[in-house]
């Protein structure tokens, strides 16, 4: 939970404690933080540089990972 989520968590509570209405309000600016933060937010897709599959599971991990993150195969590194 970054800052902004911590802050949008707050106000939440605070208006849903004590004014109702103001719900109203900190919903929408929450969304629109999300999804403001998330545009910036650079995704690197995944490609056979980054990522393989895992034997076990077939789902894709980091090159650089020791566990699959899905099914918990142990693994050798390729980075």
């Amino acid at each position: 939970m970054d800052k902004g989520d911590l802050l949008f968590a707050i106000l939440h509570v605070i208006a849903v404690l004590f004014f109702a209405w103001a719900l109203m309000l900190t919903i929408p600016l929450h969304l629109i933080y999300t999804a403001v933060l998330r545009r910036g937010q650079k995704h690197e897709p995944e490609t056979w540089r980054t990522h393989v599959r895992c034997p076990e599971c077939k789902e894709l991990v980091l090159n650089e990972a020791r566990v699959c993150k899905h099914c918990g195969c142990k693994l050798i590194p390729q980075g």
